[in-house]
């Protein structure tokens, strides 16, 4: 009798690993994976809190969805921790970024003309 109560789940027990098999798939595919673009370290003439700050500007890519971009401003220059800045606004050109270091944040410039402003007191 226990046999053939196997033999009935067997079935179902197939489809729920099929299925969780798929939802982890799907997952590893629009997880997004990050990559540096670029690096802008704060210059020696503008001191925050004594430590050096940088600005990545860091590209976040899945194999299934859309790519964004992002500036990370923080103490760690691989852009895994800091204040974060979406760049996915239309018209902006993320390919020639420009970052200014001031007493008072950072002002960060595109190609395009558009400029944002970031306090220090975000990644300080």
């Amino acid at each position: 009798m226990a046999y053939l109560e196997l033999r009935r789940a067997a079935p179902a027990n197939f489809i729920v690993v099929g299925v969780c098999a798929v939802a982890i798939v799907v997952a590893l595919l629009a997880w997004p994976r990050a990559s540096v673009v670029e690096v802008y370290p704060q210059p020696s003439t503008v001191v925050y809190d004594g430590a050096t700050h940088y600005a990545a500007h860091v590209r976040m890519h899945a194999f299934v969805g859309v790519d964004r971009h992002e500036v990370v401003l923080g103490s760690d220059p691989t852009g895994a921790d800091g204040h974060r800045v979406r760049l996915d606004a239309p018209g902006l050109d993320r390919s020639r970024l420009a970052v200014e270091w001031t007493a008072e944040g950072v002002w960060v410039a595109f190609g395009s003309g558009h400029r944002v402003f970031v306090p220090a007191r975000f990644f300080v």
